[in-house]
């Protein structure tokens, strides 16, 4: 049975309309001011006008007619060239031409007349973000605030303006102001804040702004774009493919949604399709940060490594904020599985950059766990959590690198630790229930997972929680019981069936088994998720018919799933005349999560059994680095020593591989191994 894959972090960009650099730095886009919104805020300051000029100038700014309020604009400044008020409307109106020293030679003549032109400072600043000068827009939006603490625009021009200086939390916290005082609805300021946790990772956090957004402005192209981008980090490909597409169905020349699809084209195979779009990109942008970095992961796959180092030079070059970009290209190189390009691209940035520590450090932890430099690694995490010491993930990720080398005392003081960081979550009180295990404390990982139940208020999900202990400690009939009971006060609960259908198939109870899980089946057949937990369970059974069934049924909705290209994959490798197919799967789930250890094993066993024992070596012996001691990863690095006639080396790993009670492979990797003495 393949184990489930972890999430795929992909860093892109996203999209903006007026020449202010976009929060990752691509030099090409910014992100958006809604004219309608911002001229309206800009109007609430204005108030009533007796100047029949004027007041025409602001109305027609109202309706977007920008040449229309030049002209009264500026007839009335002719006769009237003091007045603050007409300059600041000839300075907007120049502003949305274009006319940027027009605007700014009309702007600064307001705030000469009038110090307090809170409107003016704030086109200023936006004037100074145009120049690419973000530390003389800074002062200028806190002026206008400082005037008029109230206007949104002014404060999300500061929002930019922090993001352009790479200040990322104070951008945050100045966004949620935006929020706080529109309660909810700045479209514009819950844009931006997806957008920097969108950089920062949070994608779930993002997507929900982004969704709340797109309802209330369905229009909002921006932010459709990211919600797009989004998708892809969060391995909804689907659903991000259908996004884009449809954007380019009413935008054929939109060069963002061009950029997501030629990602969505690579990580699907077609790398010659993704390379030629990105091509032309660069080509009619030759200063787009973010095309040159997709340019360079689409050449790094195809295995032109100096051309994708090149390439990953002139994205460096043309960022505004060259930081951000030289981490994403470092993790690009982790990613391609060369975790030492990495290494060394960290290290050199520490020394250029020292403010970009926390970022380094987490990029080196996780290069070093991809070199199997678990000491490494837990040194770099050690000075994450000493620079922020209540950041759960953090200390669970210390926890975990505890537990993997096997030190699970100071696991669960790590555990404990999360635990009381934050009482609400669940993850610290399942992860003690793992390091009790691990410390061979039933009576302990029992108490333990009454916790976890007690904290989900005694829920059936609690209670099944205390099942799949007592499941993994061997308990079989109290196992059973708690899964029993569970359906008894829910008879629909999907959790409950799979894992008493995999225990009445551990207990020889197949018969019982296959029927609860073809009526889950029959039940469900609309759910994608459902068939493909029924799925696994068919597998684990080594029912392996019915399980490629299933998994393609799920292929068939959605061919972005990671998990279910990797175990067809796995399911298809064991018929010799399907190893082709099988193949093409496993490679396209090793781009969509290139540093997965299970998909690796998978396409190593792969290329191993069509003879490829090279690259079969190297990517099990990847996954056996990544995840440490591991059965299954045992027996078929054994079985490509035995192939390559290192028998030495084979009989220690198929030793390896019976030192677990629960291998499935036990009988196999013990006949081999039998043949050896």
């Amino acid at each position: 049975m393949r184990k489930n894959l972890p999430a795929l972090l992909i860093l892109v960009a996203v999209t903006s309309c007026i020449s202010v650099v976009s929060p990752i730095g691509a030099r090409a886009d910014t992100a958006p001011m809604l004219k309608h919104q911002w001229i309206e805020e800009l109007a609430s300051e204005w108030g009533a006008v007796d100047q029949p000029q004027l007041a025409a100038a602001i109305q027609a700014l109202r309706d977007g007619n920008p040449a229309t309020a030049f002209d009264a604009a500026s007839a009335f400044v002719k006769d009237h060239p003091d007045s603050t008020l007409g300059q600041e409307l000839l300075g907007t109106s120049a502003f949305l031409q274009g006319r940027f020293p027009d605007a700014q030679q009309a702007l600064m003549a307001a705030v000469k007349s009038d110090p307090k032109r809170a409107a003016s400072y704030v086109l200023l600043g936006y004037i100074e973000l145009k120049a690419n000068t973000p530390k003389q827009a800074e002062p200028l939006f806190r002026q206008a605030l400082k005037q008029q603490p109230q206007l949104n625009f002014a404060r999300r021009g500061l929002v930019l303006t922090l993001i352009r200086l790479s200040r990322w939390q104070e951008a945050a916290t100045e966004a949620q102001e935006c929020l706080k005082r529109s309660a909810g609805k700045d479209d514009e300021a819950a844009y931006l804040l997806a957008s920097i946790n969108h950089e920062a990772g949070h994608q779930a956090e993002a997507e929900q702004l982004l969704t709340d957004v797109l309802k209330r402005r369905p229009d909002f192209q921006e932010a459709e774009l990211l919600q797009g981008m989004v998708k892809i980090d969060l391995q909804k490909y689907q659903e991000a493919s259908t996004l884009l597409k449809d954007i380019l169905t009413r935008d054929p020349k939109s060069p963002w949604a061009r950029l997501g699809m030629a990602v969505i084209w690579r990580l699907d195979g077609d790398t010659i399709r993704a390379r030629a779009e990105l091509e032309q990109l660069v080509q009619e942008r030759s200063d787009w940060s973010l095309a040159y970095f997709r340019l360079g992961e689409t050449l790094l796959e195809q295995g032109e490594e100096a051309l994708a180092t090149d390439t990953f030079t002139q994205a460096i070059s043309a960022a505004s904020d060259p930081t951000s970009v030289k981490l994403r290209v470092a993790s690009a190189w982790l990613r391609a599985g060369q975790p030492e390009r990495a290494i060394d691209q960290a290290r050199r940035l520490a020394q250029e950059m020292p403010g970009t520590l926390l970022s380094i450090h987490t990029l080196l932890s996780q290069a070093y766990r991809a070199q199997g430099r678990l000491d490494l690694a837990e040194v770099e995490l050690q000075a994450l959590i000493g620079a922020n010491p209540k950041n759960l993930s953090w200390v669970m990720q210390l926890g975990q690198l505890y537990l993997e080398q096997q030190r699970p005392r100071e696991a669960l003081t790590q555990f404990k630790k999360a635990a009381e960081l934050d009482h609400t979550s669940l993850e610290p009180l399942i992860a003690q229930v793992e390091a009790q295990m691990a410390l061979g404390d039933e009576k302990a990982a029992l108490a333990a997972a009454q916790k976890v139940k007690t904290a989900e208020h005694n829920s059936p999900d609690g209670e099944l929680f205390i099942g799949s202990v007592y499941d993994r400690l061997e308990k079989i009939k109290p196992a059973e019981e708690r899964y029993r009971e569970v359906l008894k006060r829910n008879p629909a609960h999907l959790g409950a069936k799979l894992a008493l259908a995999r225990l009445l198939i551990k207990t020889h109870r197949t018969p019982q088994a296959l029927e609860l899980l073809h009526e889950m089946q029959q039940s469900h057949s609309d759910s994608t998720a459902v068939l493909l937990e029924v799925a696994k369970v068919f597998e684990w059974a080594e029912r392996f018919s019915e399980a490629e069934t299933l998994y393609r049924q799920v292929l068939e909705r959605d061919r972005y799933q990671p998990i279910v290209l990797n175990n067809l994959a796995f399911v298809l490798s064991r018929d010799p005349s399907k190893l082709d197919e099988a193949l093409l799967l496993a490679q396209r789930a090793s781009r969509l999560v290139p540093t997965s250890s299970p998909v690796a094993d998978t396409l190593g066993w792969i290329c191993y059994l069509k003879g490829d024992l090279a690259k079969a070596r190297a990517l099990i012996t990847n996954a056996v680095t990544l995840i440490g001691h591991d059965p299954q990863l045992h027996y078929h690095l054994g079985m490509i020593n035995l192939k390559q006639g290192d028998i030495k080396s084979a009989r220690i790993e198929l030793m390896k591989a019976l030192q677990s009670p629960t291998f499935p492979g036990a009988a196999e990797a013990k006949a081999v191994l039998d043949t050896l003495k």
